[in-house]
């Protein structure tokens, strides 16, 4: 039977519990569960972490208690360290898996497919249909397998951004050569309290700062950060654009096989459609 390892970070929210009882009901490799928990500065919100998790712990789940909070990539990076296996899974604290034989079906398909880096449930952004799985620009970060072939040639998560980690992260491995892919069938729920808490938004919106701005000073130059007016975002970085041409391509097929032409200084431009979000790009070339 294949042996799977599956990471849990855990902070702060007893709902981690209904979390493992999801994995132990539905896994059907030989699987081990590694909870990492970050420590939480209530005493007492501690401990009702560590009790819901001991209460439904057994023989299949490792629990690491960190002396400092490591935050959400730092603990994903102890994971990544602590794992053995071929295929590394992850799942937030307060995920719920509802497909039973999620974890064999996507190794399976990560056994055919090696071009893949990184899978997800669900489903992602900017779908394509492939065979057997479908291709995603990204996709949430509440639950995902990556390969340890992509780990070794990708390394481990970005500890300095705040938020946007898992993006950023698949982002890399695009670099890398892999494809991101999921398989809409399997479905997992996620409850996202931390996203949604207001008081997270701080944190959260300066993790969406940071992401940007270290990408657009490596396609753009260090003149450039997420506030510049003139400044490529997230659909224009090399590896999205060259996807999302693939993913236009398939949804509204050769929209440019006949563009118009015009003449500037004597030599002939075509006017080549891009489809963007709207508002964002009006009244600039790119």
């Amino acid at each position: 039977m294949r042996r799977l390892d599956i990471g849990v970070v855990a902070y702060g929210n007893p709902s981690v519990a209904a979390t493992l009882e999801s994995l132990q009901r539905t896994c059907q490799t030989d699987y081990q569960i590694i909870v990492v928990v970050n420590p939480h500065p209530d005493p007492a919100r501690q401990a009702q972490v560590l009790a819901e998790i001991h209460r439904v712990r057994n023989e299949r789940v490792s629990v690491t208690v960190m002396p400092d909070n490591l935050g959400y990539a730092g603990g994903v990076n102890e994971l990544l360290r602590l794992a053995s296996t071929e295929y590394i899974a992850y799942a937030d604290h307060d995920t719920v898996f509802n497909t039973p034989g999620w974890d064999e079906q996507m190794a399976a398909l990560l056994d055919r497919k090696h071009e893949i880096g990184m899978l997800f449930p669900n489903g992602g952004a900017s779908m394509i249909t492939r065979p057997d799985y479908t291709e995603i620009l990204w996709g949430i970060g509440c639950a995902w397998m990556l390969t340890r072939l992509a780990l070794a040639d990708v390394g481990k998560f970005d500890t300095e951004i705040g938020h946007q980690e898992e993006v950023d992260y698949q982002t890399r491995v695009r670099l890398a050569g892999y494809k991101i892919a999921a398989l809409p069938s399997i479905s997992v729920a996620h409850e996202g309290a931390s996203t949604a808490n207001p008081a997270n938004l701080e944190r959260i919106n300066n993790g969406i700062r940071n992401w940007v701005t270290k990408w657009v000073h490596y396609f753009c130059g260090r003149n450039y950060d997420y506030h510049s007016e003139y400044v490529l975002r997230h659909e224009d970085w090399h590896p999205s654009a060259l996807y999302l041409e693939q993913f236009y391509l398939h949804r509204l097929g050769l929209i440019n096989a006949n563009p118009e032409v015009i003449m500037l200084d004597g030599v002939e431009y075509d006017l080549i459609k891009v489809p963007r979000l709207k508002g964002f790009y009006r009244n600039r070339i790119i």
